[in-house]
């Protein structure tokens, strides 16, 4: 993911009931400790809950006494990551801000709950009902001089995994260069004393959080990564902490890893987006970016297991399932035409039965040619054009939308060359336009893409395009020359 859009980490910080600082917290992990802290317990008298710990803070500025707990644990939090980042005053005043809690992080819970039980009468369960974590960032800005754009996400579980997400979006988008992003929670009565309801209507007792499973334990806390463009993080010179990494670059990269780690070690895809599920997780094709082109460094090498749950498709973003639905129109172009009626009929209610058949059309093929001998070549009808056009943006389009291009461009190529027929050419017009993907590029690139399409790797003695000679029936095409080439590209232009 080597370009203008790749997303590092230059900051990180962390509060929690394991320890004040990341480096005690990292240190118990990998120590095993098996729980947490019990820094601060409320009366647990008959309560199935044994431990609620919660963050000591010390109130040093008279400014954050006026501050609730869950603010207090979000600005110690970002400013220990603002201080690692390293980034001038200038800089921070036009971070982005990206937050996300639960709906349990509830600014003055412990208030609200002392009046509910000293005045019976009168319980205003809307304040808690119309909760927003708004004010924990509006006191991160003041405090910590911040006055760029914020968003805000309520989650059911897994704070600051949404605002991340968000963040890596927008950065590797080019919306934005810098972005500070994480999450909280604060531990209060009112969510201790939810818990033990919860568990006291249950007949069997809740134990999720304790490894010996003989009581259920809370605690608090909130962390923060500050995450950039990495072109501007080593224009500032700032020190790299990690680099993100999204949908099937995952898989790739996990693979390659598990392939060269003591010559090859078992491995297991859990692919979480529509790409990985039907592409990039299946047929053992495992790889890293290089400057000169991508996925140039790999490995064949295959998991033990591939884990498709269609669940994880609801946390996707529209952009990013209809990118992935490139791949699944591509299965269905070159082998398996009902794809093509399914996406016609109706592509978002028919999304089981695209994955399952797209992944069958790439596990026939790679089962008859693994190692791309010769047939898996047809996997990569819209390929050729697409990578050129992925590398060309610096990656900062998606895979999908690239394919998407090049298919279009692989399809007008057989039109031209291979007999595909008018309407299955336009047919691809029509399925991608329904998916609302990109049918053309920048007409100023083309020599650029040429240039690229050239170093490709799987270039023999000539570039070289699969092409379909009818709707399922795909070809190679090698003699080809630039002008006509040219001549395709432009005209996708003009429609």
């Amino acid at each position: 993911m080597k370009g203008e859009g790749a997303v590092v980490v230059t900051g990180m910080g962390a509060v929690a009931s394991l320890g004040l600082c990341l480096d005690e917290i990292w240190e118990k992990l990998l120590a095993g400790q098996k729980s947490i802290d019990s820094i601060t317990l409320f009366e647990t008298d008959g309560c199935r809950c044994r431990h609620g710990a919660q963050v000591p803070l010390p109130v040093a500025d008279r400014n954050q006494r006026r501050m609730s707990r869950a603010s207090r644990l979000v600005v110690k939090a970002a400013e220990e990551a603002l201080a690692q980042s390293g980034l001038s005053s200038v800089d921070k005043k036009e971070l982005s801000i990206s937050v996300s809690t639960t709906g349990g992080a509830m600014e003055w819970g412990e208030a609200f709950l002392r009046g509910v039980l000293t005045a019976r009468r009168r319980r205003r369960l809307s304040h808690v009902a119309g909760y927003q974590p708004q004010q924990q960032v509006l006191d991160m800005q003041k405090f910590l001089g911040l006055e760029g754009p914020y968003s805000i996400f309520a989650n059911a579980c897994a704070s600051g995994a949404s605002a991340i997400g968000h963040a890596y979006d927008l950065i590797h988008s080019g919306a934005v260069n810098r972005v500070i992003a994480g999450g909280y929670e604060a531990l209060t009565e009112l969510i201790f004393v939810g818990f033990d309801c919860l568990q006291a209507l249950s007949p069997d007792a809740c134990k999720p959080f304790d490894l010996e499973r003989n009581g259920l334990m809370l605690g608090e806390g909130a962390a923060f990564l500050v995450l950039e463009k990495e072109s501007v993080a080593l224009q500032r010179g700032a020190k790299i902490l990690g680099k993100v990494w999204g949908y099937g670059h995952a898989t790739d990269l996990t693979g390659f890893v598990a392939a060269t780690y003591l010559r090859g070690i078992e491995w297991i895809a859990v692919p979480t987006s529509l790409a990985g599920m039907v592409d990039a997780a299946v047929g053992g094709k495992t790889g890293i970016n290089l400057r000169t082109g991508k996925n140039l460094a790999g490995v064949f090498h295959s998991p033990a297991k591939v884990i498709v749950n269609i669940g994880f498709l609801k946390t996707l973003s529209d952009r990013d399932l209809r990118a992935g639905m490139a791949e699944v129109a591509k299965c269905g172009f070159i082998s398996d035409l009902k794809i093509l009626d399914l996406i016609r009929e109706d592509w978002q209610a028919n999304i089981p039965e695209l994955v399952s058949r797209s992944i069958a059309v790439k596990a026939q093929v790679v089962s008859r040619d693994f190692k791309e001998s010769f047939e898996r070549e047809i996997l990569n009808y819209g390929h050729t054009l697409g990578h050129a056009i992925e590398k060309h943006s610096n990656y900062a389009m998606r895979h999908g939308e690239c394919v998407s291009i090049g298919l279009i461009f692989a399809a007008e190529l057989s039109r031209l060359r291979s007999g595909l027929s008018d309407a299955a050419a336009e047919k691809h017009h029509q399925i991608l336009a329904q998916l609302g993907l990109p049918t053309s590029y920048a007409k100023d690139a083309w020599s650029s893409l040429y240039e690229i399409m050239q170093s490709d790797k799987k270039k023999k003695s000539k570039l070289r395009f699969v092409t379909l000679k009818q709707l399922g029936e795909p070809t190679r095409l090698e003699d080809t020359n630039e002008a006509e080439l040219q001549h395709i590209y432009e005209g996708m232009l003009k429609r």
